[in-house]
């Protein structure tokens, strides 16, 4: 239990778990033999790549650890994080900087990732350059069909949920305006802002496994995109359900208030609906009015 332990605590993961990812990237980053050297192993080369994602150390405080050259710790890093990127994500832009945009399920899995917008675009900015905007435009994702709300004749299409910075849309829901709110407008907000939250608490479960977040990550645009990429691709790989409440304290987030920005008609008519269907007996939950 102790080595399990110290696995754990110096990779973010048991000791299977390390074996499961490696036996996915090494035919990516074996190395050969040459006459001169005998190449690094790829069990070391991600083991390196780990414990740099896990703790967000320097370049030179690593290459003393593994003994390895600091420009190889940097090649070595940034290899075996693009190996992860090419058994998964298949469509993402590169752009200079490393702002985040992302699609995460009830179960804290990221859907859809866009890594690279510039630093200094809003939240609305990068949605309407991403790609996943084109793909809602063009009705090229598998949203499956509207369906009556719980108990009641209403029907309701899926819907994306979002915080105030993205816009209004027939399928994205976005909060209230936050001034001069009523009653059945607070709830709507309390109840997007609870299933929202699963979108926080994913971000928060990643950056308390990999905390090369928690610091600046000392490295070029194109590097760090890799870096965020590989760590999500980790992540989706690690999660098991119940697992992440023992990685720590500062994971989950709490609510956020909204304010709104542009709506079409049809997307206020369909917030609308939701927020009356939200204070119907069918709809309500009994603590909302505590919430709001």
């Amino acid at each position: 239990r102790k080595d399990s332990a110290g696995f754990r605590g110096l990779l973010r993961m048991t000791a299977e778990e390390f074996e499961f990812v490696l036996s996915k990237v090494a035919p990516l980053i074996t190395k050969t033999h040459t006459k001169l050297r005998r190449a690094i192993t790829a069990k070391e080369r991600l083991a390196l790549t780990l414990r740099f994602l896990a703790t967000g150390e320097s370049f030179s405080s690593l290459s003393f650890q593994f003994r390895i050259g600091e420009s190889t710790v940097s090649m070595i890093v940034s290899q075996t994080c693009e190996s992860h990127l090419k058994l998964t994500f298949r469509n993402y832009k590169g752009r200079f900087s490393v702002v985040l945009m992302a699609v995460v399920d009830a179960s804290y899995q990221f859907k859809y990732v866009s890594v690279g917008a510039q630093g200094r675009a809003s939240d609305a900015g990068v949605f309407a350059e991403s790609d996943f905007k084109q793909a809602l435009d063009r009705n090229l994702l598998s949203i499956p069909a509207a369906k009556l709300l719980p108990g009641s004749d209403m029907e309701a299409p899926f819907v994306f949920l979002g915080d105030d910075a993205y816009p209004l849309r027939s399928d994205l829901m976005k909060p209230f305006s936050f001034r001069q709110m009523d009653h059945a407008q607070r709830v709507f907000n309390y109840r997007l802002s609870r299933g929202r939250r699963v979108v926080e608490n994913g971000f928060g479960i990643l950056a308390n496994r990999w905390r090369v977040f928690l610091s600046t990550i000392m490295l070029n645009p194109d590097k760090v995109q890799k870096v965020v990429l590989a760590c999500v691709c980790l992540h989706n790989y690690l999660l098991v359900e119940g697992s992440w409440r023992n990685e720590g304290q500062g994971t989950m987030l709490p609510l956020q208030a909204g304010r709104s920005g542009n709506n079409s008609m049809a997307a206020k008519e369909l917030r609308d609906k939701l927020k009356k269907y939200f204070v119907t007996p069918a709809g309500q939950v009994p603590w909302q009015d505590n919430f709001i």
